[in-house]
């Protein structure tokens, strides 16, 4: 230890003093020659530059959090005291928080990355198991004490233990309970423990080219934030809860995020192209086996300082499904529609959306909503919002879905759905919306009572 204490207490001795006072006057010369080389050395590895390194104020931030408290009247549950199925009030929760971090790459070039994580899975299971419990309750009336008295014969049992039986049996065998337009697309499903894992919904790259003219993004993509877009009715947490107005229940678009292209075109202010091709099912294998393919024409109109947007598709999705009407499969389904909002004196923007698709394979052949948004500056809250929209999902009745159900006596319809909400500005980042949604003809099940849901969320955006 002391021998190298001693060989550094020489170097620095000789070296600072040489240095200050001039001796070896070729010495910084030859170090600086020796440090540009290093550099030099360091800036070519194998004849790849080194990256540039861009200052932390680049990555651009943005996130928020969204709770969801919805309750309804009208659920069907069964009751422990009296031993049966009876209507009554359930309340279940939902939140997510969601993180974007987005990062420049070079000019005109951007990186971003999209966080979520969430808890619950929301009232609507609830309310599909209530209805599926309706139907087999439909099914146990249609039935009569006779012939119930002929299988508590044959099993030697009593009427109601052949019944209950029975609605064992059929709970089982049948499941009709599932809502079409949803009531809450906030609620990403990670359960109900209160613990979930962070995952990426998003991951691209994205690149402009031609002062503007065309904007690339690939990577994980989610198409449904490029096309078929509204202005008003396309953000679960800020504007409607109901899936059916967040985007047309007449598309089929891929099952979950994954490997994709986005390419705009912006010919001109009044015009732009959208195009986006992703697999259909989401996944990352075989990605070129199940395509998902939508073109777009969006004429934007604008009259005065009121913006328009009015957007004509059409779609198709390779799933390999199967062509009910003959029995064999089907490569594609297909299906086009209109999305359009457009800007009115006062604060007002009504919207309205129309869709179809394959009458031979899909069990909805098209949908339709419409609605309005008006803000608060006609009352001196000028962030304040309120809004409304009715839906209607229009059945497919030659559908195999339909048909058992009509098989067994049980009329269908169109499932119809109303939504209302009020979204009161606390502050530059926070909103509380009270929602109030009807369903009618749930799970298009004509003989259902109409399902009231009263609820609220609370959005905090952080930038």
């Amino acid at each position: 230890m002391k021998k190298k204490l001693k060989l550094i207490s020489l170097l620095l001795f000789g070296f600072v003093p040489c240095t200050i006072f001039g001796v070896n006057p070729g010495y910084a010369t030859e170090h600086e020659e020796l440090e540009a080389r290093v550099k030099e050395l360091e800036s070519v590895v194998l004849g790849h530059k080194r990256h540039p390194k861009h200052p932390l104020t680049d990555l651009n931030i943005t996130g928020g959090m969204t709770g969801v408290v919805q309750g309804s009247p009208d659920v069907t549950r069964w009751d422990e005291g009296d031993a049966g199925w009876d209507t009554d009030a359930s309340t279940h929760a939902t939140g997510s928080i969601d993180l974007v971090f987005e990062f420049p790459i070079a000019d005109n070039h951007m990186a971003s990355l999209f966080l979520e994580a969430g808890a619950g899975d929301g009232l609507q299971a609830a309310i599909e198991e209530g209805i599926n419990r309706g139907v087999i309750e439909m099914l146990l009336n249609s039935m009569g004490d006779d012939e119930f008295a002929e299988i508590a014969d044959k099993l030697e049992t009593s009427v109601e233990e052949a019944r209950d039986t029975r609605r064992g049996e059929l709970g089982e065998e049948l499941e009709f309970g599932r809502l079409l337009h949803g009531i809450n697309d906030d609620a990403i499903g990670f359960g109900n423990s209160g613990e979930s894992d962070v995952h990426v919904l998003e991951a691209w790259f994205e690149g402009s080219y031609f002062n503007g003219l065309f904007t690339l993004t690939m990577g994980k993509v989610d198409l449904t934030n490029y096309l078929e877009a509204s202005a008003v009715a396309n953000d679960e947490t800020a504007q409607f809860l109901s899936s059916g107005f967040v985007n047309n229940l007449a598309i089929d678009f891929p099952d979950e995020n994954g490997p994709g292209v986005r390419l705009s075109i912006d010919p001109t202010d009044f015009m732009e192209i959208n195009l986006g091709v992703a697999d259909a099912r989401g996944g990352w294998d075989n990605i070129f086996d199940n395509g998902f393919g939508m073109l777009e024409l969006n004429i934007k109109p604008r009259i005065g300082e009121y913006e328009g947007n009015y957007r004509f598709y059409g779609w198709l999705s390779d799933k390999d499904y199967e062509n009910f009407d003959s029995g064999q499969q089907e490569s594609y389904g297909t299906g086009f529609g209109i999305s359009a909002d457009q800007q009115l004196p006062g604060g007002l923007t009504i919207f309205a959306r129309v869709g179809m698709m394959d009458d031979d394979i899909y069990a909805v052949e098209a949908a339709w909503s419409a609605g309005a948004q008006l803000s608060g500056v006609l009352w001196g809250r000028d962030d304040d919002v309120i809004a409304c929209a009715y839906g209607e999902a229009l059945l497919n009745d030659n559908h195999p879905d339909w048909q058992e159900l009509e098989a067994l006596d049980i009329a269908t319809d169109n499932e119809q759905q109303f939504e209302a909400y009020y979204s009161l500005s606390v502050n530059e980042n926070t909103t509380i919306s009270p929602d109030v949604q009807l369903v009618m003809n749930p799970a298009g099940i004509a003989g259902l009572d109409d399902i009231w849901v009263f609820g609220a969320r609370a959005q905090i955006n952080f930038f």
